[in-house]
């Protein structure tokens, strides 16, 4: 059985998108979003699920322009 190594990379892209999130960015935080045939979400809410990229897409931004912006879950983006 193989091993997950880790990823600087990756982890470079998951922080920016924190960081986005938590700035508010919407353009930022969704340049990660598939739009590929067959991405599906799911959200927290009865009936938040998504098999649509631009319907999830759409969705996210109202959500995001609309809550009140906090960190996820203690997260603090890297400070140069």
């Amino acid at each position: 059985m193989g091993s997950l190594q880790e990823s600087e990379e990756l982890r470079a892209i998951t922080a920016r998108w924190f960081d986005a999130y938590s700035r508010g960015d919407f353009e930022a935080w969704s340049a990660r979003f598939s739009t590929m045939a067959g991405v599906t979400a799911w959200g927290m809410g009865p009936g938040e699920f998504f098999d649509d990229a631009d319907l999830l897409r759409r969705f996210t931004e109202l959500d995001l322009r609309t809550a009140e912006l906090y960190p996820l879950a203690g997260y603090s983006p890297p400070r140069p």
